[in-house]
Order: C-alpha cells, then sequence, then structure tokens
C-alpha cells in the first residue's frame, strides 16, 4: 500500500543553514579554479623598502611639544644637515653633530605608507608615507623624546 506522503515545509532555520552549508562547501571549490595558482602581487613589505633605499636629507621638523632651548637648537642644527641613508636592514643617520645606526623592521605596510622601527638599543617608532613622486617621505615620530612630525627629501 502506497501511502500518501504528507509534506513538511522547512523550518525558518533549515533554510538559513541550508544556504551557508552550500556556500561553505561551494565556496573552496570555486577557489580552487582551474588549479593553476593565483598570482600574487609583489610583496608590499619589499616594495617599500626598495622605495627606502638610498640617500634622504631631514628638511623639515616639527616637535609633538615646545622643545627647552638647548634641545631645540641642537633639533636647528640638523636640519638641511643631516642626512639618513637606508642600507640594506640599517638606518643610518649622520649630521656633523649626531651619528645613529640601527637596524630597522617595517610592519602595517600599506604602500604609500609604512610603520618602520628601530632596533638594537631603545626602540624608536614612527610612521612614514611617500609624497606621489617618491621624493619625500612624511613621518611621524611616535616614540619618545621624538614625537613630532617632519619630511625627508631624497637626494
Amino acid at each position: 500500500m502506497n501511502r500518501p506522503r504528507s509534506f513538511v515545509a522547512p523550518s525558518a532555520f533549515t533554510l538559513p543553514v541550508a544556504f551557508v552549508a552550500f556556500v561553505a562547501l561551494a565556496a573552496p571549490i570555486a577557489a580552487c579554479g582551474d588549479g593553476t595558482p593565483a598570482a600574487r602581487g609583489p610583496d608590499p613589505i619589499a616594495t617599500v623598502d626598495a622605495k627606502l633605499r638610498g640617500t634622504w636629507r631631514l628638511v623639515d621638523y616639527r616637535p609633538e611639544v615646545p622643545l627647552e632651548p638647548n634641545l631645540k637648537a641642537l633639533i636647528d642644527l640638523q636640519m638641511q644637515s643631516m642626512v639618513v641613508r637606508f642600507e640594506g636592514d640599517h638606518l643610518i643617520a649622520e649630521s656633523p653633530t649626531f651619528h645613529w645606526d640601527r637596524p630597522y623592521v617595517l610592519s602595517d605596510v600599506a604602500d604609500p605608507m609604512f610603520k618602520l622601527t628601530t632596533t638594537g638599543g631603545e626602540p624608536y617608532t614612527s610612521s612614514g608615507q611617500f609624497d606621489v613622486d617618491g621624493r619625500r617621505i612624511f613621518f611621524r615620530g611616535e616614540s619618545e623624546p621624538w614625537r613630532g612630525s617632519g619630511t625627508l627629501q631624497r637626494q
């Protein structure tokens, strides 16, 4: 004897669960494509690091808070005379009165923006952004005692 089957409407819970299950199974299959690996763009850290390489001159610095007169005089001496070089994984800053050589690492990279932290000794962190033509870097010092903003210009 064939008994008629009764129709049971899906509950409001069943349809969303079925849809989520379908998407969860279909997405990885669709991502497989034709089996060839997806092309990746250039490594953003390597791209910014390559743009940093070379020699820059400090052309502007504005401290976050006013400096005491002796420190302000020292900073004023550095304007236009401080040269900053990015070589390998080192940041080297030199002027007639100052020499600083520290390894650095890049993070939070989204070209043209990046964060740079020196290592070895007291860490110093600044965020930077290249201008449109890559000839200047606008930076913001985030570590004491050099909180402030400034500009480096490519030499």
